[in-house]
């Protein structure tokens, strides 16, 4: 079982690491799939200091971790070319925790990915969906959520 962060070192591997550059953010991995595995997929996006002024995602691109390979890259994305607002900035110390929680579960939800849940998994899954949601805020909530419908389709399914 790969970690969180094994997981985000394979893009340094791959030529989506051109994507990485001082002053942008790298989204969460959100894992979708095709014929080739499991993609890791990733968006890149500018933020001010405070949390709560966003561009619209730049860039999205997959990797294959577990092959260590790009899945594709994408700079042509449907979003309105305008400044996001949170309205409500996430407190500092509750993103820290719920990112926290994030990372323990990530592997494990990796594990059962796109599969049929039994009530622990289902359980895990609620968990890792809230700890995403709450440390994310709601401008890169919606950006996963239009960005990754494969993943939150499946999690859907699954409560």
């Amino acid at each position: 079982m790969k970690s969180l962060k094994e997981i985000k070192a394979v893009i340094f591997k791959t030529d989506c690491k051109d994507f990485i550059c001082e002053g942008l953010c790298c989204s969460e991995p959100i894992i979708t799939k095709d014929e080739n595995g499991l993609i890791d997929n990733y968006f890149i996006y500018a933020c001010d200091s405070k949390g709560t002024k966003f561009s619209k995602p730049l860039a999205a691109f997959g990797v294959y971790s577990d092959a260590g390979k790009t899945a594709y890259k994408n700079v042509s994305l449907d979003f309105a070319d305008k400044e996001y607002c949170a309205n409500n900035p996430t407190n500092d110390e509750e993103a820290l925790t719920a990112y926290d929680s994030y990372v323990g579960l990530y592997p494990q939800i990796r594990d059962l990915v796109y599969k049929d849940c039994d009530e622990f998994q289902k359980k895990l899954l609620a968990e890792y969906i809230s700890a995403l949601k709450a440390f994310s805020g709601p401008v890169l909530w919606e950006f996963y959520n239009k960005l990754s419908p494969m993943f939150f389709e499946w999690a859907c399914q699954q409560s």
